[in-house]
Formats: structure tokens, sequence, C-alpha cells
């Protein structure tokens, strides 16, 4: 089972209501107090000793905090104003199928599902984007 937290922190709040987020939700799961919790070589958290996944990400105005105590997992959130942005890197961060996918009115939006969908699969086999290239995965 893999559940999903969200919440709208205030204005430049984002970081540290994921955090605080996320070690609540840790804590009750794991039916104990505040989790420790360590990284990865690639900088994936976790909770060592446990056979709990989780993920959380952060972007102004919403935080996720994902667990799964069965399988890996991975969230990612983002404004769709960084939809413009990855428009700008369409050739060099989605596939010629995605990019195919991308009209004039909803492009930005896509653009912007397709990259979540792509950081939060990168968070779940905890590599880095630096270790995969984008453009070589894709999602419909």
């Amino acid at each position: 089972m893999i559940r999903l937290w969200l919440e709208t922190p205030a204005p430049g709040k984002s970081r540290e209501v994921a955090w605080t987020l996320c070690r609540t939700v840790l804590a009750r799961l794991l039916g104990r107090g505040r989790p420790v919790i360590e990284r990865t070589a690639n900088g994936k958290p976790y909770v060592a000793g446990t056979p709990l996944h989780f993920s959380l990400s952060h972007a102004p105005g919403l935080v996720a905090c994902c667990v799964s105590f069965d399988r890996e997992v991975g969230v990612d959130v983002e404004s769709f104003v960084s939809g413009v942005r990855v428009l700008r890197m369409a050739d060099d961060v989605l596939t010629a199928g995605e990019r195919a996918e991308l009209d004039p009115v909803t492009g930005a939006r896509r653009a912007t599902e397709l990259w979540a969908v792509k950081e939060a699969y990168v968070k779940a086999y905890g590599t880095t984007l630096g270790a995969i290239d984008p453009a070589t995965v894709g999602f419909s």
C-alpha cells in the first residue's frame, strides 16, 4: 500500500513544512518518536532498520510525503510555472513522443506533468537526474 499526504504551507515555508510533515508521518507509522533519517550515497532519504520507504517534495504552495512499507516510492510536486522552463529544455529532457504531446494551449501544463513524473521516477529508484538521460525515459 502506498500512502500520500499533502499540505499547503505558508509562503516561504515549503521546505520546512515538507520535512515536518514527513517526520510526523514517519513517527506515527513507526509508532515511535522522531525517526532518524539517513541518506544513501545519492542522497535518497531513508529510516535505517525499518521496512519503510518514503519520498518527499516541495514547491511553492504545496508539499507532499509519500510512504510505503512494501516498495520504493517517489513523489514530486511542481508549480505549473515551471512548465515554461521545461518547454525551453524540451529537446534535452523529454522524449520525441512526449514532445509530440505538447500543444500551444496545454503544452506548459503537460510539460510540468511529465517533468514531475520523471522526478518521482528518479526518486523512487534512488538515483539522480545526472545519472540518467531524462530524454530517454518516457511516460504517457
